[in-house]
């Protein structure tokens, strides 16, 4: 399978050293993994981005701040949809805020991840994104709040935790932790709070 994969213009994929990038660490994880799974992998990132596989891009380096202009992300992802059809790619993996929204130029179908909450200004866009493609959430926490959006999925990161080595938390309990510890720890689970989704 032909598999384009569209991230933001915000930061390098994967982020440099030091930088945040959660969501760009995860698709330059998925990328790679699609490639070692067999499948043919196209990545719409900037020119600074060192994920290794094949990938295109207009933008020379990531934009950094201030993340979220229209302008900028739409020229990203316009000449992407247009380059990974071109490629032919069977589906577009998309990251990106405005991606949905220029889909329909796109040939291949698109499924769409939202590493963000789906409450405040965004709920309504995708619930209008959600109508004609599908919709994956990270958590079933975000699924939850995200009320009336219809969610197709919920995909946990598929983050590999030889990658990030144990170090100090900065948990109440001051143990060493990794990923995989954290997650599975009880008194370090994640909580939800009682009406914090909107």
């Amino acid at each position: 399978m032909r598999i384009g994969v569209v991230a933001p213009p915000w930061v390098a994929v994967p982020p440099g050293r030091g930088r945040y990038g959660g969501t760009e660490a995860v698709i330059d994880q998925l990328a790679h993994g699609f490639e070692q799974a067999g499948h043919e992998v196209m990545l719409w990132t900037t020119g600074d981005s060192t994920c290794p596989v094949p990938s295109g891009h207009i933008l020379a380096t990531a934009r950094g701040e201030p993340v979220g202009v229209a302008a900028v992300e739409l020229d990203h992802v316009i000449a992407g949809y247009e380059a990974l059809s071109a490629w032919g790619a069977d589906i577009v993996h998309d990251y990106t805020l405005t991606g949905p929204l220029c889909a329909e130029r796109s040939h291949p179908p698109v499924v769409v991840t939202n590493h963000g909450p789906f409450e405040g200004e965004l709920a309504a866009l995708y619930r209008r994104v959600a109508q004609p493609m599908p919709v994956v959430a990270i958590s079933q926490d975000q699924a939850r709040c995200g009320g009336l959006i219809p969610v197709a999925a919920v995909i946990h990161h598929g983050v590999d935790p030889d990658a990030y080595p144990a170090g100090l938390g900065a948990g109440d309990d001051q143990r060493p932790t990794s990923c995989s510890s954290a997650a599975s720890s009880p008194t370090r689970a994640p909580t939800t709070s009682p009406g914090r989704c909107a």
